[in-house]
């Protein structure tokens, strides 16, 4: 079955009542909890995909998530959500720098999908180790301390490390709305990037 999808009819932020977060379905963190605070209703959801298909229905309004994840599990979402007058970015962009990230050129916000070695997207000290975003080799302790990766060579290349921003619209009014949501939870509390 097709569908002739309008974004201005589905998502493009025109929800009634407070903004829409998609999120996992499981434990979230403190920073998207000071998110949720900020002025968001939660939308429990697995999969970055199916978080993608909630902004592009409407049924969420943001899919904002300061945890990483794998390319292959956003390449073809923001491919998407892009093509349909979208944004998805990196959430470090945005939380280093709101109200630039508003007027800044989205396409040098993105992730880089070109094969690699290593990963393209390095920002060190960013990101924590988790057993998911470390190399092989990198011993990480589940439960542990936390871990700021310094050195390129301790991430997976694919990894997705800087989290996910997107929303359902790439006007500049919608992204000033969700650019100041996350001001807001950023002064709270800082994003896991892990």
């Amino acid at each position: 079955k097709t569908h002739n999808l309008n974004i201005d009819d589905a998502g493009a932020g025109k929800h009634l009542g407070p903004p829409k977060l998609a999120t996992t379905n499981g434990g979230i963190s403190a920073w998207t909890e000071h998110l949720l605070q900020a002025g968001m209703d939660r939308v429990k959801s697995g999969g970055c995909g199916n978080k993608a298909l909630l902004l592009l229905e409407g049924k969420a309004s943001a899919y904002i998530q300061d945890r990483g994840l794998s390319r292959w599990d956003s390449c073809g979402p923001e491919a998407v959500l892009e093509a349909f007058g979208g944004v998805y970015t990196k959430l470090s962009v945005v939380t280093d720098d709101p109200d630039a990230f508003v007027t800044s050129d989205k396409a040098t916000c993105r992730y880089t999908y070109m094969e690699s070695k290593s990963n393209n997207d390095f920002d060190p000290g960013k990101a924590t180790l988790t057993a998911y975003n470390a190399a092989a080799g990198i011993q990480v302790e589940k439960g542990g301390s936390k871990v700021a990766a310094m050195e390129v060579e301790q991430v997976k290349p694919y990894a997705n490390l800087c989290g996910v921003f997107a929303v359902s619209s790439d006007r500049p009014e919608v992204l000033e709305k969700y650019a100041a949501l996350v001001k807001i939870a950023t002064a709270n509390a800082q994003p896991s990037f892990d």
